[in-house]
């Protein structure tokens, strides 16, 4: 799997002293979201996560398959994010990718978006 992080909007003047929270961040996913991966990728959200932030896109444009454990991983990191105040929602999936998302029923769960425009007013709702 493949993945990069952008910072789409901040909140105030950026100083070394900012804090994560006013930010939205996306991420884009690309590739397979597979075991083999999970444990590198879950360590690094869950240190942004820790680090402060609380607002996260992800942009699943590009992501080819997801498996059992890349879903565990999402709803594990929301949970995370959603007790520290903050959301992480997605948009851009593909119509495969839907197709598994609706056998498990994640819609239920995590937000998905048509459009980051769509997904990015829903957080910029978020007060954290």
């Amino acid at each position: 799997m493949n993945y990069q992080i952008e910072l789409i909007r901040t909140g105030g003047v950026i100083s070394k002293d900012a804090p994560y929270q006013p930010f939205v961040y996306k991420l884009l996913l690309g590739g397979n979201f597979v075991m083999e991966i999970s444990e590198d990728f879950t360590h690094l959200l869950t240190t942004f996560i820790k680090g402060g932030v609380r607002k996260l896109i992800l942009d699943l444009a590009e992501l080819k398959y997801i498996d059992s454990t890349g879903i565990g991983i999402l709803i594990n990191l929301t949970k995370l994010m959603r007790a520290q105040g903050g959301d992480m929602v997605m948009y851009n999936v593909t119509p495969k990718i839907t197709e598994v998302f609706s056998l498990v029923k994640l819609h239920d769960f995590i937000q998905i978006f048509k459009s980051e425009k769509q997904a990015f007013e829903y957080l910029s709702t978020l007060t954290k």
